[in-house]
């Protein structure tokens, strides 16, 4: 009985086939060299025979010829599939084969691989890809010589690359002069390679030139903006990357023979890469997972994830979005992809892909090795007793804020701890190059480091978590800026939390007062790099400025009063003053946006009578901050609500003066000789906004003396030389009291507290 194929839609016949197709494999490889699975696809074998070049047709009594080569292997597709693909309809078919130039980018050519009876025009294998050999065999190589069908022609060009470095160049740029009669596809093909050798040579503004050629030819190959956005990627034009790889995705042409994705996973890897050198975590990872999903796998997107420490619930989704079956599907990342989960304390996903897997012997022991020993390390103390210490500190680091640099200086301390183990666990995606920062090697490795044994947990995030951790005990950092606390945050603290630390006496006499014990809570001021924030170094001012420069820096949001500064600032001056307000915005695209004011104090400041305004709002690194204290004649920090007021500190220690409220923490910090405090009273707020439930008390902050303020600004204008010289008496003092060599000294003081007595090793 034959096998019919019917067409759904119209139940018609489509095709019979009264048997099974009669396939033959030719090839020059030795018997035993042959893949099992491409021998087991086929019916015949013919061994060290090519002759299927000469006749292009099936032998008599074969339905289809298939070629494979000595030295290759199959990059996609299957040999299953190939033996499919033999059942279609008649003629030569091409696949695509990869020869090897530079990291993520081959030269392809095209050569016929499946014959099939039946006159019908040459077509190309989709969804098939091989990685030829690099020196063919001398069978090969003389059927190549004498073959002048462009095919033969461009792929010989590729070889006489792989053996002289620049002979493959040559060699096409004299085919590419005369590519007028070549068929379109393949003369797309033969720009490409040429665009791609230009590249590898480092002769870019060729390459450019060859890419506007051909993307003005070819407006539908993709590969072509792909490569150029990988040439700006190369020339460090990461600027330029997006619209290329919007240009990629948005065009596809099956005609035309690409890198395989280039209008989906490999242009997203290429952007997802430009975004991993500027440290936006997020975009990096949604990105490279379009090449995570790909069938095969591809391998720059998955070791891309790989190489992100991400927060342990974005890992968690990760698994469910493509990486957990990766690792059963494709076996060369089993392993990386189960050290990676324990990494991200996963471990019930590493139990399930081992468990799941085929893997035998010494490699499967080895995994559960570290499967065990990651399970240990999350039992109660004293689990692993003849273990030092472990404490895991939990908050973001590659991030430009205050918050992420205290972590930074308490993870450096704690990994130059040799009394215990430390190791470091973002909160949050990165947002800025590690690199940038100091303490990088140290960030590095505790970032990397998975604990045997966990003593304490310490966290510094907003917003705070106080889920009591698997084992050991728990620390929380928290500075707080109004005055009460939600009544949840008390009951969770006093039951399970170990210590509170707080930054200042105010932020402990607001948590003593809504009920959390005195007992639990530590006050250990954040601090400040006094090699950085010093008088002494460059003094920057943003273009324009003029004669005395006022500085605000932090959120533009009422809650650190940037209203009442810029309202006092129009009390006090006009357009015709020789003075300049510096705000140094942060936070009014990501964390402060929906509280913002920006927009309101900029469309403001364009009326020609308001006084001179600059708003800077590209992120800074330390050294270009403190450049911008020094740069600045006052620092102006009217808060309503702030726990610490970092800016303060930071001003003062590179000899400024400081203007702030006179209620809440900065009396505790700020010298009275360079500090000017602005009256304020307490107030009570309309509304809860917080969204945390019921509170301890009034929910107030405070409000500063508009006028008071306007005076204050004026009078230091009109007295700038002692105003300057009462911010450089208090640099000194302010650099000794805040170091952080002090300030971390105290917090591994509570550190070995906490891990003293029973849980000591």
């Amino acid at each position: 009985m034959p096998l019919c194929v019917v067409k759904p839609d119209s139940f018609t016949v489509e095709r019979t086939y009264g048997r099974s197709s009669v396939v033959s494999l030719f090839t020059d490889c030795k018997p035993d060299e042959i893949p099992e699975n491409l021998r087991n696809a086929c019916d015949h074998v013919e061994p060290a025979r090519l002759s299927i070049f000469q006749d292009n047709r099936p032998p008599d009594g074969v339905d289809a010829a298939l070629l494979w080569l000595a030295g290759e292997r199959l990059l996609e597709g299957t040999a299953t599939g190939l033996r499919s693909a033999a059942t279609s309809a008649g003629g030569r078919s091409f696949a695509a084969v990869h020869l090897p130039c530079f990291a993520e980018v081959d030269l392809i050519g095209l050569q016929p691989r499946l014959w099939k009876k039946g006159m019908h025009p040459d077509a190309t294998l989709s969804g098939f890809r091989i990685s030829g050999a690099t020196q063919p065999s001398p069978l090969m190589e003389g059927i190549l010589n004498d073959n002048h069908e462009i095919w033969a022609l461009l792929y010989s060009a590729l070889l006489d690359e792989q053996k002289v470095p620049g002979a493959g160049l040559e060699r096409l740029s004299q085919l590419w002069r005369d590519s007028s009669a070549i068929p379109r596809p393949y003369a797309a093909l033969l720009i490409r390679n040429l665009i791609v050798l230009l590249i590898h040579h480092k002769q870019h503004e060729e390459a450019e030139r060859m890419l506007k050629l051909g993307m003005d030819n070819f407006p539908l190959y993709a590969e072509l903006p792909y490569l150029a956005a990988l040439l700006c990627a190369a020339k460090e034009r990461y600027e330029e990357v997006p619209e290329y790889v919007r240009q990629a995705t948005q065009c596809h042409d099956p005609t035309y023979v690409g890198s395989g994705g280039e209008h989906s996973y490999r242009s997203l890897w290429l952007l997802g890469w430009t975004f991993e050198i500027a440290g936006k975590q997020e975009q990096t990872v949604k990105c490279y997972l379009a090449g995570v999903r790909a069938r095969p796998a591809y391998p720059p997107s998955v070791y891309g994830i790989l190489r992100q420490r991400l927060p342990h619930e974005a890992v968690q989704q990760l698994r469910y979005q493509g990486l957990g079956t990766l690792a059963l599907r494709e076996p060369q990342y089993l392993e990386p992809i189960f050290e990676y989960f324990l990494l991200h304390r996963l471990t019930r996903a590493a139990r399930y892909i081992l468990e799941s897997s085929k893997l035998t012997g010494p490699a499967r022991e080895t995994l559960q090795k570290s499967l065990d020993e990651a399970t240990t390390a999350h039992r109660p103390p004293p689990a692993a007793p003849h273990l030092k210490p472990g404490v895991m500190l939990v908050g973001p680091f590659c991030v430009q804020s205050s918050l992420a640099r205290i972590n930074r200086e308490i993870a450096a301390s704690l990994m130059d701890e040799s009394g215990m183990d430390g190791a470091l666990e973002p909160f949050g995606f990165g947002e800025v190059p590690g690199n940038t920062f100091p303490h990088f090697n140290a960030i590095s490795k505790g970032l990397r480091k998975s604990l045997r044994r966990i003593d304490l947990t310490i966290r510094h995030h907003w917003p705070p978590s106080f889920q009591r951790p698997e084992c050991g005990k728990l620390a929380v950092i928290l500075p707080w800026e109004f005055g009460s606390i939600p009544q949840r945050w008390a009951d969770e603290i006093n039951s399970r939390v170990d210590e509170l630390w707080v930054p200042s006496e105010f932020c402990k006499l607001v948590f003593a007062r809504g009920g959390v014990s005195e007992q639990k809570i530590q006050v250990i001021p954040n601090g400040i790099d006094g090699d950085v924030f010093t008088p002494e170094g460059h003094r920057w001012r943003p273009r324009g400025c003029r004669g005395f420069v006022f500085l605000f820096v932090g959120g533009a949001i009422p809650r650190k009063g940037i209203d009442v500064l810029w309202g006092a600032y129009r009390i006090a001056f006009n357009s015709a003053d020789d003075v300049t307000l510096v705000i140094k915005d942060i936070g009014s695209s990501t964390f402060y946006k929906r509280a913002s004011l920006l927009e309101q104090i900029t469309n403001e400041g364009a009326n020609w009578r308001a006084p001179h305004c600059v708003v800077l709002t590209e992120e800074l690194d330390d050294h270009h901050l403190a450049s911008l204290y020094r740069g600045a004649d006052v620092i102006v920090l009217p808060y309503r609500g702030e726990g610490f007021g970092m800016p303060l500190v930071e001003g003062l220690a590179c000899g400024r003066p400081v203007i702030t409220t006179g209620l809440g923490p900065a009396p505790e910090f700020c010298p009275p000789q360079a500090s000017f405090f602005i009256s304020a009273k307490e107030a009570e707020l309309p509304h809860n906004t917080l969204g945390y439930g019921p509170l301890t008390g009034p929910f107030t902050w405070f409000e500063p003396n508009v006028e008071e303020l306007a005076g204050t600004m004026r009078w230091l204008f009109e007295h700038r030389d002692e105003a300057a010289q009462r911010g450089r008496t208090a640099s000194e003092t302010v650099r000794t009291l805040l170091s952080w060599k002090r300030i971390t000294s105290l917090q591994l003081e509570r550190v070995r507290r906490l891990i003293g007595g029973e849980n000591m090793a």
